[in-house]
């Protein structure tokens, strides 16, 4: 599936004001809260993250799936990514390449893990906004994320865009690595 996204690294004050910015906008609409934990993988020599592809385990409810994201690139701010599912039962030790559709016979391993609270708004053409509260490494971020639906409103474009481009986000991958690094 290809999902077109903006991602934006906020700092705590930016990013309840832009929270509560998006509660008053779209009032109708009850926010889901979410808890989830992302477990990465990768080789040694961090061979995925290098070819701009994130694996991942990722739990929600003790439900669990492996979850592959490709970068296919960028238009403007909005970032396009091809992602593919596989449901499992628990967090492996390990993934095989051929499990995943990636090719060579790699076998990945964790890195470690990022946990995130969600507070997740679903708009009636299937834009979510999503606000999260990471924690990695003994960091605590704060990431304003919108997942474009068919005919997202202009006005959260807008708004949105109207952040400076140096808030624009590398996503969760990227600031775990760094981390990790």
């Amino acid at each position: 599936m290809l999902e077109r996204e903006m991602k934006f690294l906020l700092e705590k004050e930016q990013f309840y004001t832009l929270l509560k910015w998006t509660q008053q906008a779209y009032p109708g609409i009850q926010p889901k809260e979410i808890n989830q934990t992302n477990y990465y993988y990768d080789t040694d020599d961090l061979r995925l993250y290098k070819q701009h592809i994130t694996l991942r385990v990722r739990g929600k409810n003790d439900k669990y799936a492996i979850e592959k994201k490709e970068v296919e690139g960028y238009e403007g701010l909005i970032r396009k990514a091809r992602e593919s599912k596989y449901p499992v039962e628990h967090p492996p030790e390990e993934i095989r390449a051929a499990d995943v559709e990636i090719e060579g016979d790699d076998v990945f391993h964790p890195l470690g893990q990022l946990s995130t609270r969600r507070t997740r708004f679903t708009l009636p053409d299937g834009t979510n906004i999503d606000f999260d509260v990471s924690e990695y490494f003994s960091v605590i971020d704060y990431e304003a994320e919108i997942e474009l639906g068919d005919n997202p409103p202009k006005a959260l474009i807008q708004k949105f865009s109207a952040l400076q481009p140096e808030n624009s986000a590398a996503g969760k991958l990227e600031r775990f690595i760094r981390r990790l690094q």
